[in-house]
């Protein structure tokens, strides 16, 4: 099954309804992978924000938690723009 991304393409970078449907999207995107890569417990610890230019900005509520999900950060970022079919995340930033 296509993604919503995926169908609307590039017209997505054109109009600001489509780009904030895009950012809602891909948010949702991370926590579901955050949690299958860490299990359910995950989102009593951080959670997926929001996302602008590219930066994925996941709060987390202690450093533990964001140095595993660091660790993982490429896998992270590479399975997102997998399912969103493009390049949703380049870089993720940690908040405290």
């Amino acid at each position: 099954m296509k993604s919503l991304a995926s169908i609307l393409g590039n017209k997505s970078l054109a109009s600001p309804l489509l780009r904030g449907v895009s950012a809602a999207l891909t948010i949702e995107a991370a926590n579901e992978f955050l949690a299958t890569l860490f299990g359910a417990a995950i989102k009593d610890h951080a959670s997926a924000a929001y996302i602008k230019s590219g930066v994925l900005s996941i709060a987390c509520l202690g450093s533990t938690v964001a140095q595993e999900i660091k660790l993982r950060e490429k896998q992270i970022i590479q399975k997102i723009n997998e399912k969103m079919g493009f390049t949703a995340v380049k870089k993720i930033k940690y908040l405290s």
